[in-house]
């Protein structure tokens, strides 16, 4: 009130911007030095399975939402890779053992900053030779139902076409451009038309 007009606008549009600073960035920088000390480390984790997605070779990656128990102080995200497919649906709840390893950094990638973000600051995996205990989910997430229905239409372009064809329509349908051959993609490249197996995956 001692102050003018113009100087309590500008002293009200300080506090919140130091407001909005604090609630953005702290919890953030809190969660970093909360999760970053897990590196290396085995622990066994309980967490909700939020996507599935095959590498290839019979490799398989999940992101999961992990909550806070045992060895770990927070819920955070991670994404899980292993060499052998779990026997789970998105939605669900594990529980098994994880290595937590930080993204590789190089001088042509930045996996720290890449995951960072989407909001992982720590990779996992799953070794496969404990059990994981599978809690099926009450309630599923939307994203299951997406899975389900990209599943079938993977499974008829699989029944219908041929391999080579149901890849490309895969590909432009579902955004799954994992199945393409090499030779095939470089056919692609070679006509100046590989952009058009991107643009989907909606």
């Amino acid at each position: 009130f001692f102050f003018s007009r113009e100087k309590r606008v500008i002293a009200c549009t300080a506090l919140c911007s130091a407001a909005l600073a604090f609630g953005l960035f702290l919890p953030n920088t809190l969660r970093e030095e909360q999760v970053l000390p897990l590196q290396e480390q085995t622990v066994e984790i309980h967490a909700t399975v939020k996507s599935i997605t095959s590498r290839g070779n019979q490799k398989y990656s999940y992101q999961i939402g992990i909550e806070p128990s045992g060895s770990v102080p927070v819920s955070f995200e991670s994404l899980l890779y292993t060499n052998q497919p779990l026997e789970v649906e998105i939605s669900d709840q594990i529980t098994l053992p994880v290595r937590f390893f930080a993204p590789d950094t190089t001088s042509y990638f930045d996996g720290a900053r890449y995951y960072r973000g989407q909001h992982i600051l720590l990779l996992s995996y799953y070794d496969g030779d404990a059990a994981v205990t599978v809690t099926p989910a009450q309630q599923r997430f939307f994203r299951y139902y997406v899975n389900e229905c990209s599943r079938f239409l993977r499974a008829k372009a699989e029944q219908y076409f041929s391999p080579e064809a149901a890849s490309i329509l895969n590909s432009m349908l579902l955004g799954d451009r994992s199945g393409i051959p090499f030779a095939l993609k470089q056919n692609y490249t070679d006509a100046g038309v590989v952009h058009l197996l991107a643009i989907s995956g909606v």
